[in-house]
């Protein structure tokens, strides 16, 4: 049975290898032949694509009645890309970080943050026009990113 586990783990572990290396080059190739800046892509196209499993896993959580996993899995998730995903990247490789991500894309995510509070303070939960406004927002964001 453990060899059974540590075979699936490594088999595993190859696949999230071997699909990462996809899903970078062919977002570079979309980019190159859509004429948009990578930095568009990946936060759109990879970052939508990269949120789907927990999607799933939070509507899953919302409809089941564990809406405290379904937010702790969105906010562990942030935490984690934040600070995990991006320090190990950084040890990884040098990271470059644009201007725009300092003066546009984090003053975004302060504000997201704050106006998530904003939502939930008065009766401690994201109701259906609060999820509305959010998802506004993210298509208001999103079409910023090509102008």
């Amino acid at each position: 049975m453990f060899l059974k586990d540590v075979l699936v783990l490594v088999i595993s572990a190859g696949a999230i290898i071997i699909g990462a290396n996809y899903l970078v080059n062919e977002a570079i190739f979309f980019a190159d032949l859509l004429h948009t800046p990578k930095m568009v892509v990946g936060l759109t196209l990879v970052a939508v694509g990269t949120s789907l499993p927990e999607l799933s896993v939070s509507i899953s959580a919302a409809r089941k009645g564990y809406s405290d996993i379904a937010v702790a899995n969105i906010i562990g998730s942030n935490i984690a890309n934040i600070f995990l995903i991006l320090g190990l990247s950084g040890l990884a490789y040098p990271l470059s970080v644009e201007r725009s991500t300092i003066f546009y894309f984090g003053p975004f995510m302060i504000f997201m943050t704050v106006l998530l509070f904003i939502f939930i303070k008065s009766h401690w939960e994201l109701r259906r026009k609060e999820g509305v406004a959010f998802l506004f927002l993210y298509l208001i964001f999103i079409m910023f990113l090509f102008y």
